[in-house]
C-alpha cells in the first residue's frame, strides 16, 4: 500500500469523525436548540428557515461533496488572483480610466 493509498483511507477514516465536529457548531439544520442559541440567545426571533438556506444547507452540501470537489473552486479562486496580480503588476503602464482611480497596469 502506498502513500496515496494510505492517506485515502486516513481520510476515509477520520471524514465522519470531522463531520461531527464540524456539525457539533454549525449543524445541518439550526433551530431553537442549537448550541449557539444556547450559549448566546439572540435578542430577537429568527427565522430558522432562512437561516439554513442561506447558512446550513450551503455549507453542508458542499462539505457533502468532498475533498476533490473543493479543488476546482480553489483552483478558480487561486486563477481569478492571479489575474488580479497580474493586472496590478503589468508593465507599469497607466489601465484605461486609470485616471478615475482604476489602477495601473
Amino acid at each position: 500500500m502506498g502513500v496515496r493509498e494510505d492517506l485515502k483511507d486516513y481520510l476515509e477514516r477520520t471524514a465522519k469523525a470531522v463531520d461531527e465536529r464540524i456539525e457539533k457548531y454549525i449543524p445541518r439544520s439550526f433551530g431553537e436548540s442549537s448550541l449557539i442559541f444556547r450559549l448566546n440567545p439572540p435578542p430577537y426571533r429568527l427565522d430558522f428557515e432562512a437561516l439554513n438556506k442561506a447558512i446550513s444547507e450551503p455549507l453542508w452540501d458542499f462539505l457533502d461533496r468532498g475533498g476533490k470537489r473543493w479543488r476546482q473552486e480553489k483552483d478558480h479562486v487561486g486563477a481569478v488572483q492571479q489575474d488580479l496580480r497580474l493586472l496590478r503588476e503589468g508593465h507599469g503602464q497607466p489601465l484605461p480610466g486609470a485616471s478615475h482611480g482604476f489602477g495601473v497596469a
